[in-house]
């Protein structure tokens, strides 16, 4: 008798936002386009499309932008929004109000916020009777059906639907951790709490997430909580010479010149300080030097910017496309990774796909996934890593052993085996339902 496919009603909030910003193509957004696709490659699965805050007509428009993305039905639960003046406007200004944010300190984000009343996940705690009743009459009467989130709590209208398994993706918990860097203490808690309280089984990325979060809340959730780790860098591959003269030359840096790469957010997190403050330090030794910051503007990223201003040596791309991003990995003497806290770190694992010789932080789930294809320096230490950067300039063999390394390491991290371990989960999930009744 054949086993009919797993029916995954995918979140799809995060393919709207890829759509309306760049600053969803990264992290989480990136996370859910290669699950999606992951999913859409296998025959044991059927997946249905849903956006429960109402932006269909942006998921729509990823699919007409990616035509793999068409095998998945989108269920239409809300009627696509009108086009006027006023929405127009709306939508403006929130881009405004974003990008006057940015820059300024976490805190006074944060308040901002709150006098704001911004409430990232209302739609999901509002009852809604149509989706309930739309999830509800696609349930097979054999087989297994799942809501599966990359991010996104599980809406109230679907929590405890009789035979239907509800999976959450945890990423970190940063917001609770350092509190003196993150604007969003209260969002992050209310998630986690909704995480705890409405999906059957959380998904961290990595060993170091599940240990933390299960040390914040408590360990009497470990039976739900399990590790699936993300993939990697399977989408990027090293870029031929013109490539990388091209995109060198984009931002104004010499072909013939040595040159570091940082590919993060703008935000005091990622450790940006220390790695400009090393990059000066080694440049008043080496004069042909350059550092590349790839990433878009963060909150409380005013001192990264004035610090990067300061040298002509330090180039600052904003938003890059992925072949930029490859080939500038591809040709560079290191890639510097110096994040203070990482849930995952898939930089490192996309710098290693292109061959780039990684320096990271030895902290948190970097340890995990860098391992001993990279070099490993105390978070924070300064002339630690600009030591280390001084390594690689001056010793090929060590550059050329980094990169051999983690082009090895990287592809054990799969977007496909991430599926994978989620699928196993779920069949035997429903296993265990089954005996117990």
């Amino acid at each position: 008798m054949k086993v009919p496919p797993v029916l995954i009603f995918f979140d799809a909030t995060p393919l709207a936002l890829w759509e309306q910003a760049d600053i969803h193509k990264v992290g989480i957004g990136r996370m859910a386009t290669r699950t999606l696709r992951a999913l859409l490659l296998r025959d044991d699965v059927h997946v249905e499309l849903v956006c429960p805050c109402g932006m269909e007509e942006f998921v729509q428009r990823f699919q007409a932008k990616n035509n793999w993305a068409c095998k998945a039905d989108v269920i239409a639960i809300a009627q696509p929004p009108r086009r006027g003046r006023f929405l127009h406007l709306k939508e403006w200004a929130k881009k405004l109000g974003r990008k006057l944010l940015a820059p300024l300190p976490s805190k006074l984000q944060g308040g901002i916020k709150r006098l704001a009343k911004v409430c990232p996940f209302a739609s999901y705690a509002r009852p809604d009777k149509t989706l309930r009743k739309v999830v509800s009459s696609r349930l097979p009467a054999q087989g297994v059906a799942v809501w599966f989130s990359c991010f996104q709590p599980i809406p109230e209208s679907i929590a405890h639907i009789p035979g239907l398994q509800t999976h959450v993706v945890l990423h970190d918990i940063i917001p609770l951790r350092l509190t003196s860097k993150h604007p969003f203490q209260a969002p992050c808690l209310d998630l986690m709490n909704q995480h705890l309280q409405k999906a059957d089984v959380i998904w961290a990325n990595s060993q170091f997430t599940r240990s933390d979060f299960l040390e914040y809340f408590s360990a009497e959730h470990k039976n739900n909580v399990y590790v699936a780790l993300h993939g990697g860098g399977d989408h990027f591959r090293p870029s031929c010479p013109e490539q990388i003269t091209a995109s060198l030359t984009m931002y104004g840096v010499p072909e013939q010149d040595p040159y570091f790469v940082c590919l993060a957010t703008l935000e005091p997190r990622k450790g940006l300080s220390i790695v400009i403050k090393a990059f000066k330090r080694l440049a008043e030794k080496r004069t042909d030097i350059h550092l590349i910051l790839i990433g878009q503007n963060g909150w409380n990223c005013g001192k990264i910017l004035r610090e990067g201003a300061e040298t002509g040596r330090i180039h600052l791309t904003g938003f890059a496309s992925d072949q930029t991003v490859a080939a500038l990995l591809t040709g560079c003497h290191g890639f510097l990774y110096m994040s203070e806290y990482e849930g995952f770190g898939l930089p490192v694992l996309e710098a290693m796909s292109c061959g780039a010789p990684v320096i990271a932080a030895a902290s948190t789930s970097l340890l995990e996934v860098a391992d001993n294809a990279a070099i490993l320096v105390p978070p924070g230490d300064v002339a630690s890593l600009s030591r280390n950067m001084l390594r690689l300039l001056d010793d090929p063999e060590l550059r050329a052993d980094l990169r051999h390394r983690g082009l090895i390491w990287a592809p054990k991290f799969t977007w496909k085996r991430f599926v994978e371990t989620i699928l196993r989960g779920i069949k035997a999930r429903k296993e265990e339902s089954t005996s117990v009744h």
